[in-house]
């Protein structure tokens, strides 16, 4: 448990600053701070117990890394950061699953303070690389992540498909001698042009640990002409009734790009089903043509996110 003092706007000038590791706090003091942290926020984004406790599992969130801000004249959460660190091929990495502070707490430089012991702490840990992911349009908050080294690294995008959904604007050549093999999602960090710079639900490691899947294509030259990582989940028939995209790429000096990503696409959204959920999931907006496609398949872009990185 540190205090810090932080200079704050005229209300809360010299105010002490409690920051306490999560696994000190109760669980309903992290379910109350997470609620008023992502109030008033781009949508409404309040979650149970349950799906709170759910969320940090899949995603590797570690209590002892993560960070609640206490005013330590009052003792009530204010703020916090949620922390995820994962070994990966001998590496720890880490993700800032969430940062957020409490309405009346805002525009007084705490979340500057906040993330400064974050920081201190995955230095402390030895993390390797750090990511988060932020809307585009939260200028303040890009300020604060970049005011203690972290950099944009890439462009995401959300997509959905619903009435508009039309795989036939994919029609491949069936006869280019094109072959789709599924892969691990391990095989496919394997490749020598995997992104490791992406979105942290995207990333192979977590994908493997929640049941994602891996799919690449072999060229007509019987070269790896491109893979995608994604989801999806099936009803209690079997029936395939979620797809959910998070990576898509086409190897370098690939010729025919758009066969290749056509291809991808109709595999990871191969469900005839009019009920099937379609999405895309902080997509990387690197290839243009990939987005091109996947709106003239009926894709709409739902938001857009920075990725940020940060090398320690």
């Amino acid at each position: 448990m540190r205090v810090l003092m932080y200079e704050g706007g005229k209300a809360l000038d010299k105010v002490p600053i409690r920051c306490a590791a999560m696994s000190a706090c109760t669980l309903e003091q992290v379910l109350f701070i997470r609620n008023r942290g992502f109030e008033q926020y781009y949508s409404d984004m309040t979650t149970s117990m349950e799906k709170l406790l759910r969320s940090f599992v899949n995603n590797s969130i570690s209590p002892e890394h993560s960070v609640i801000a206490f005013d330590a004249d009052e003792d009530k959460p204010i703020g916090f950061v949620f922390v995820a660190i994962k070994e990966v091929n001998g590496r720890l990495l880490a993700w800032n699953g969430g940062t957020g502070i409490i309405p009346e707490y805002r525009g007084r430089g705490l979340s500057k303070q906040l993330l400064g012991e974050v920081k201190r702490v995955i230095v402390k840990a030895n993390v390797h690389r750090a990511w988060l992911e932020v809307v585009s349009a939260n200028k303040p908050a890009i300020a604060a992540y970049q005011s203690i080294g972290f950099d944009i690294v890439d462009n995401l995008i959300g997509m959905t498909a619903k009435e508009d959904w039309n795989p036939h604007a994919w029609a491949a050549d069936e006869a280019d001698g094109r072959q789709v093999l599924e892969m691990d999602p391990e095989q496919c960090s394997r490749l020598p042009f995997y992104r490791e710079d992406a979105a942290w639900c995207g990333q192979w490691h977590v994908l493997k640990s929640r049941g994602g899947r891996g799919i690449c294509i072999r060229n007509g030259s019987n070269e790896i002409a491109g893979y995608a990582l994604y989801e999806m989940q099936t009803d209690r028939h079997g029936l395939v009734n979620s797809s959910t995209l998070y990576q898509l790429e086409v190897a370098p000096g690939e010729r025919d790009k758009k066969a290749t990503i056509q291809r991808l696409l109709l595999e990871v959204f191969s469900s005839e089903s009019p009920d099937c959920a379609r999405t895309v999931a902080d997509l990387s907006c690197s290839e243009p043509l990939t987005l091109e496609l996947l709106t003239g398949g009926g894709f709409r872009e739902i938001y857009r996110q920075y990725l940020l990185a940060l090398n320690l």
